[in-house]
């Protein structure tokens, strides 16, 4: 096993509790860094496969105020309107303000720049719908050549429209975002994980066979490969990212409770 090339001699490594206890030391630092990245990687593909099914986003949960200030009688003035080859047209100028924000439609420049001086503002134009949210960056949203506000009644019919133009235009940054954020998590835990069992099998090294902080952190990870393919598994087939860590964890530590009292008693 200690003649294998990296990764196969990890690998070779996790399928058994003796393998775990005696190839606990395989590993380098370096390994160990990937190994990390490797496991969290796992994770990460059911995330990634979940994601890259979407279709939709609701943007007003990043852009929540400007939705706050929308009401019937906008609702009312949307279907007045019509959109041909990606602009708008209304028959007059709608604008509504409020202690909070304005919401309006067909606005002229001076009436936009009034607009965007507020906090919260929410506009359609004639090529784009203009969305600001106090101190965020002012989001534009353009109309495809094929679109209508046809069949909208109510302010949730808005949103979904709104959220479904929004996904389409920034579904690459939508993703990446929720991607990077799911793997700052997952990495976030693992590392807790791993670190704190590491530092309590180096603190209890005079009852089992550990000699270092190394080789505490070699055995973590080996107890950790099986949990992680199970979980990911389970991912793969119905998603729920909380699952899928409750899963790894589970496993993990009754894998672990059963390693660590194998170690003691062959210590002893």
């Amino acid at each position: 096993m200690r003649t294998k090339p990296f990764p196969l001699n990890y690998f070779l490594s996790v399928w058994s509790v003796r393998n775990i206890i005696r190839y606990k030391d395989i590993l380098n630092w370096l390994q160990i860094i990937l190994v990390l990245f490797f496991l969290n990687g796992l994770m990460m593909m059911p995330v990634s496969l979940n994601y890259n099914k979407l279709t939709s986003f609701s943007i007003d949960q990043t852009y929540p105020g400007p939705f706050e200030l929308l009401n019937e009688q906008f609702v009312n003035e949307i279907q007045t309107t019509s959109v041909l080859n990606g602009r708008l047209t209304s028959k007059e100028t709608f604008i509504e303000k409020n202690n909070r924000g304005v919401v309006g439609i067909n606005m002229n420049e001076k009436q936009l720049k009034e607009a965007l001086e507020k906090e919260q503002a929410f506009v359609l134009q004639q090529n784009e719908i203009i969305i600001k949210d106090r101190e965020k960056p002012v989001e534009k949203v353009y109309y495809p050549k094929e679109f209508s506000f046809e069949h909208i009644d109510t302010i949730e019919d808005v949103k979904k429209v709104i959220s479904n133009l929004w996904f389409m235009q920034n579904k690459v940054y939508i993703i990446g975002t929720l991607l990077f954020v799911s793997f700052t998590i997952l990495l976030s835990s693992l590392l807790l994980i791993v670190t704190g069992c590491a530092l309590f099998l180096y603190i209890s090294k005079r009852t089992t066979s550990i000699q270092n902080f190394k080789e505490a952190m070699n055995l973590i990870l080996n107890c950790l490969a099986i949990p992680t393919v199970l979980a990911m598994v389970v991912g793969l087939f119905h998603f729920n990212i909380m699952t899928m860590m409750i899963i790894q964890m589970i496993g993990f530590l009754i894998l672990l409770v059963y390693v660590f009292f194998n170690m003691q008693i062959h210590h002893s």
